[in-house]
């Protein structure tokens, strides 16, 4: 009993850190790690134009959730408000995707590139596929007023092993 409560306890601890580390991914990219040609292709790409994406990456529950906007190629804050409405009209709790990124379509390759930076397969993903990235399995799914919707959840894999070391 005691060592499948261990293995529940670093399960959640691994998933919260996944989550973290992907919050922060997702909030600040991949600035570290850039070659000066990585560098290079970026500075040719045009800059996002205003409000051409909104992500949200789930909080746990002790914390809420992160809500943010890429604006003219720059992260900036959501307002609670309008983050509120947009969890609200999509997700009931449960079912809230753990990152979810909608972008205008026109602009989907340049979203792509600032939030994906090293992920090729997410780049070129068509509608309905999957792919991992931050350690979560996410979809590309059409939207309504020609945006695109990108949501990313915790594996099944890794749910389903949760729920077995649970009983």
């Amino acid at each position: 009993m005691l060592k499948g409560c261990n293995i529940i306890w670093s399960l959640i601890v691994a998933a919260g850190g996944l989550t973290a580390a992907g919050s922060y991914y997702f909030r600040k990219g991949n600035s570290g790690s850039e070659t000066s040609l990585e560098s290079a292709d970026e500075e040719t790409l045009d800059p996002l134009p205003s409000s051409s994406a909104d992500y949200i990456i789930r909080g746990s529950n002790l914390e809420r959730n992160f809500c943010g906007k890429l604006i003219n190629g720059q992260e900036e804050d959501m307002s609670r408000e309008e983050c509120k409405r947009i969890v609200k009209g999509n997700w009931e709790k449960e079912e809230q995707p753990e990152m979810w990124l909608r972008v205008k379509e026109k602009h989907s390759k340049e979203a792509m590139e600032h939030f994906f930076p090293d992920n090729e397969k997410a780049r070129k993903a068509s509608f309905g596929e999957r792919w991992d990235a931050l350690g979560l399995t996410c979809e590309k799914k059409s939207s309504s007023e020609e945006r695109i919707e990108i949501s990313c959840y915790i594996p099944d894999s890794f749910k389903s092993l949760i729920r077995k070391t649970d009983r």
